[in-house]
């Protein structure tokens, strides 16, 4: 019961939500106030939009969510302690893109340690596994937008102008966090010292800087832990990334499917939505939004128009966020229901 009240204490974070609310608030008012014009020919493109792109569209945002659950099926495995089917990874997958547009990003991994803990899964165990999905997510988003940066140079050299500094630089981060994160998850006795380096000057600084510290090096541990399993089982870790690789395939090619034919190629059109979420990633924003669409727009706008891209742009948004949170609040709704309460 301690977990589940955990997940729960998620929706009591009303500081932290409500910034991320007002944020978006504030970036809708900024869109509105300075950018009417642009504003009303997205709109406009969107009603045009057609019902087999919206079909297309959807089909391909559920397949994205079929290969999630493969992921979160393989990344449990078969083990002593339970064995997760491919349909409650599903659901699972479904079930976090609930929480993680309820808490603005906070609370997606808290809510798949619960549902996999409901499944019989150790929390401790179920903590490891999302923190691997979490490095080998990272690392096919790194991957898939450097390759697509070397394919699209020429193109964005031409585009981009004096932005093209903004995006080396943020490609270079991107790189930087992914070796950050690759090093801890592989490296017990570097996170180990850092960690010890760390100490001193979180007990100075006080407050909860030293608890903070606890909980990230007790969750790098736990990475590590997961970490050296996967190594000994190399067909698994294997079929993990292969499977990251194919759900951002799937991601990457919604926005080309909003496009009149001839407008842009699907090479290209895949290569600048990796860029968007490789650039995306390093962008202090609420689980990416508005600074996704904000990227979407700069990088799409010189090879299909100001008002194609938005359109496009919440097209995707609708496709990965609002339309598998959907489903996932009738699996949380029902999954409630079907709890038994087991107070007093």
């Amino acid at each position: 019961m301690k977990l589940k009240n955990h997940v729960y204490s998620v929706s009591k974070k009303t500081g932290k939500t409500l910034l991320r609310f007002v944020f978006l608030l504030v970036l809708t008012d900024i869109l509105v106030i300075f950018f009417p014009d642009e504003l009303q020919k997205i709109v406009q493109e969107l009603k045009n939009t057609s019902l087999q792109v919206l079909a297309a569209v959807l089909l391909l945002a559920l397949l994205r969510f079929f290969l999630e659950g493969a992921i979160i099926r393989t990344a449990v495995g078969n083990s002593g302690e339970t064995s997760i089917t491919l349909k409650k990874g599903i659901c699972c997958a479904f079930y976090c893109e609930f929480f993680r547009l309820f808490t603005l990003g906070t609370g997606s991994g808290i809510a798949e340690i619960y549902y996999l803990s409901e499944n019989g899964l150790e929390p401790v165990r179920g903590t490891g596994i999302s923190l691997i999905q979490y490095t080998l997510h990272k690392l096919a988003i790194t991957l898939c937008g450097i390759v697509s940066l070397i394919l699209c140079r020429q193109e964005l050299h031409q585009s981009l102008d004096s932005r093209r500094g903004a995006v080396l630089g943020g490609c270079l981060l991107a790189l930087a966090i992914c070796a950050v994160i690759l090093l801890a998850a592989a490296c017990r006795p570097l996170s180990r010292f850092l960690f010890s380096l760390a100490e001193k000057p979180a007990q100075h600084l006080g407050g909860q800087w030293p608890e903070k510290l606890n909980r990230l090096e007790q969750q790098t541990e736990l990475l590590q832990t997961e970490s050296c399993l996967l190594l000994h089982e190399k067909k698994r870790l294997f079929g993990l990334f292969l499977l990251n690789l194919l759900k951002f395939g799937c991601l990457y090619m919604i926005p080309r499917a909003t496009f009149p034919p001839g407008s842009i190629s699907p090479e290209k059109s895949w290569a600048l939505c990796a860029l968007v979420y490789l650039l995306a990633g390093v962008i202090p924003a609420p689980s990416g939004y508005g600074s996704t669409e904000f990227l979407f727009l700069m990088l799409y706008s010189p090879f299909t128009g100001t008002a194609r891209a938005g359109a496009a742009a919440v097209l995707l948004r609708i496709a990965t966020s609002f339309f598998p949170a959907a489903i996932g609040g009738i699996i949380f709704l029902f999954q409630k229901k079907n709890t038994p309460d087991v107070r007093g």
